[in-house]
């Protein structure tokens, strides 16, 4: 009988190179890899893997969820074998998470794609939301185009508000006072100061499209022939937008209406909004049509101050 030998890859215990868009190059090992994909947050895909579902989060309020089948160990294992154990020793931060996606999309068993159509796939990914994270991507010279969604304030601050009333099972009727702790908290500052940098991104940028949720609900039509523009993607004319999951229609809740806007905030709060947002002038002329909210004037100027950001 002859035997048959298999021979066994190896782990390059050496590690491989990484380099970004300045040529920096840095040497990681598997270990090295693996603590640093434990420290993204990789385990929130692990718990989802295990539930076999996937969140469909519209609005604050209202939580759906979609079957999701996802081999989790599989998709490591061939992280592993496509990084580390085959010849290739050096790799950019792009093919890491080119790898990365060729991985996700393998084992993610919901897809119902034939070998030519994955050549094909055109990738999007949720970027986490702040500007540093569209800036890395900017930096690292990507092939690939970002579309920013930004929100008006007053929309991002009732949703903030519903996101604690809910997680703590706060009834409703306590909408307001939650509200009003969003003005106090230095929250604004944080995503104003988000939003300048994301025009200064885009000032130096032409590979970033900024649109808003409240221009993608009210002029839908209009706002998505210009992203298919930016994308060079062909736009269907007249065809209603339906989105969905996995090849399957699940209803337009995303795109018909702002979910969270039906929350209406107090006079005496929207006010208060209006000081913490307004130039200091603005201000003034506000509070001389408002005498009685000199209290709340005053508690804006020391919160401005409080929580400045150069």
């Amino acid at each position: 009988m002859k035997k048959q030998y298999i021979k066994k890859k190896k782990l390059n215990l050496e590690g491989v190179e990484i380099y970004n868009f300045k040529n920096n190059k840095t040497f990681i090992t598997y270990e090295d890899f693996q603590n640093s994909f434990n420290l993204s947050n990789i385990s929130h895909l692990q718990e989802l893997a295990k539930s076999k579902i996937m969140p469909n989060n519209f609005s604050s309020e209202k939580k759906e969820f979609f079957e999701f089948n996802f081999d989790y160990e599989n998709f490591t294992s061939d992280l592993k074998e496509k990084i580390f154990l085959n010849k290739i020793k050096k790799y950019s931060i792009e093919d890491i998470y080119d790898i990365y996606v060729n991985c996700f999309i393998k084992n993610w068993k919901d897809l119902n794609f034939n070998s030519k159509e994955k050549n094909k796939i055109i990738f999007a990914s949720k970027l986490p939301n702040n500007f540093s994270s569209v800036e890395f991507v900017l930096k690292h010279k990507f092939n690939n185009k970002i579309i920013y969604v930004d929100r008006d304030l007053l929309s991002i601050l009732k949703s903030r508000a519903l996101y604690y009333m809910f997680q703590n099972k706060v009834e409703i009727k306590h909408f307001d006072k939650y509200f009003n702790n969003q003005l106090r908290t230095n929250f604004i500052e944080r995503v104003n100061f988000n939003k300048r940098e994301i025009m200064k991104l885009k000032k130096n940028y032409n590979n970033i499209f900024i649109t808003s949720l409240e221009n993608l609900v009210k002029n839908t039509n209009d706002e998505l022939k210009e992203i298919y523009y930016f994308l060079g993607l062909p736009h269907l004319a007249n065809k209603k937008i339906i989105p969905t999951y996995c090849g399957n229609e699940i209803g337009s809740d995303h795109i018909d209406q702002i979910n969270d806007n039906k929350y209406e905030v107090s006079n005496k709060n929207y006010i208060f909004y209006q000081f913490r947002t307004s130039k200091f002038l603005d201000a003034l002329f506000l509070l001389f049509k408002n005498i009685n909210c000199f209290d709340l004037f005053l508690l804006s100027i020391y919160l401005k101050l409080r929580h400045k950001i150069n």
